[in-house]
């Protein structure tokens, strides 16, 4: 909880850094322009230049933090992370070892503590984690239907394998684990993670 407090506390930092300098650049965008144009409508830029600098600033900082909560962009804070799945769904990861799988039309349970996994059109194949013996469910693998909200388990590797051959679906060598697919949503080049939050 206080690594994520501390993540939160840092990108609030740098998305109002962020904005103070873009609006700056706004400004003397403006101010550049106006000198040149003698455009009458700048001319009040002109004479309000910290109240335009801190309004353009303060729309530019809720623009950055919405951006950084995004679908495709929120990996998450502290010890849960997540990536993104499709049709606004995730997969969880939480201190490290214990990913999860919340489907949002609930017709498995609550939560489905996974392995390696594949995603493949709106389809969710995952290998289901037996680690909690109390709480794990029956079967081995799961298909889950991202955008109904279908399941469909899978007893045993080969009745899987028979399954996504006659669906096209990944097959179980094609799963990888939650830590290659955080890997692969969060790469970014260098520029993104100084200019964006």
């Amino acid at each position: 909880m206080i690594v994520a407090c501390l993540e939160f506390i840092i990108t609030v930092i740098h998305s109002v850094l962020l904005a103070l300098v873009y609006s700056a650049v706004v400004l003397s965008i403006v101010l550049i322009v106006n000198k040149f144009s003698k455009a009458g409508f700048l001319s009040v830029v002109n004479k309000n230049k910290i109240k335009f600098w801190t309004s353009v600033a303060f729309v530019l900082f809720i623009v950055l933090m919405c951006y950084r909560f995004s679908y495709g962009r929120d990996n998450g804070f502290g010890e849960t992370v997540q990536v993104p799945v499709g049709y606004d769904q995730h997969v969880y990861c939480a201190d490290g070892f214990m990913v999860y799988f919340y489907p949002v039309k609930d017709n498995i349970s609550n939560s489905l503590r996974i392995n390696n996994y594949a995603v493949k059109g709106n389809q969710l194949c995952a290998v289901v984690s037996h680690e909690d013996s109390s709480e794990s469910p029956k079967y081995d693998y799961v298909v889950y239907n991202l955008e109904s909200g279908k399941s469909k388990p899978v007893k045993t590797v080969s009745e899987y394998t028979e399954y996504a051959k006659q669906n096209d679906l990944p097959l179980p060598n094609q799963f990888r684990s939650f830590a290659y697919y955080y890997r692969k949503f969060s790469a970014r080049p260098q520029w993104q993670k100084w200019l964006l939050p």
